[in-house]
């Protein structure tokens, strides 16, 4: 994901010699890349808070849970952490909340989380009217002004949609067959 100064990004990566898949932030003016996230975890990815300053992310051990650090070296903490996959999180545009699949309630849901009181609401359920037979749901992401979500859904077609965070039914295009 970039940062919000167009000149560094941050990346997974497993590198040579390091145990795991960890994070860095490169800078592309200077060619400097130092690592964020160290020890022998999986972390992948990331995603860069609208103000620079978080960034969330994918960390795998037993179970996928959402992590956020601040870009400052500050300790990581749990953002969103239970027994279910949590995934591919996304910040809003304000940087309030985040939207991310989960498995919770069996099959793969999109919801969206408010990140200061941890409200959560589905946008796109297992019967949601519209779409057609899918087993995950990847990727989700803001539209730059927040009243859409794009994702990625994965079934006997992969397909992108978009569908309004408050609710409704989602359009499609892009199916191919897999």
């Amino acid at each position: 994901d970039w940062m919000p100064d167009s000149r560094r990004l941050v990346f997974s990566a497993e590198l040579t010699g390091t145990p795991g898949r960890h994070l860095y932030i490169a800078d592309t003016e200077t060619d400097v890349v130092r690592p964020l996230t160290p020890g022998t975890g999986f972390e992948t990815h990331p995603t860069i808070s609208p103000d620079g300053t978080r960034l969330a992310f994918m960390a795998d051990d037993t179970d996928v849970d959402l992590i956020e650090g601040s870009l400052d070296g500050g300790v990581p903490r749990s953002l969103l952490a239970t027994g279910s996959n949590e995934q591919f999180p996304s910040w809003s545009p304000n940087g309030n909340g985040y939207v991310y699949p989960s498995n919770a309630t069996g099959g793969f849901e999109i919801l969206i989380r408010g990140s200061a009181d941890g409200w959560a609401r589905p946008v796109i359920t297992r019967t949601q009217d519209g779409l057609p037979p899918w087993y995950q749901v990847r990727n989700p992401r803001f539209s730059p002004e927040g009243s859409r979500i794009v994702f990625e859904l994965w079934g006997p077609s992969h397909s992108i949609w978009i569908s309004p965070v408050g609710g409704g039914r989602p359009v499609g295009f892009g199916g191919t067959d897999l």
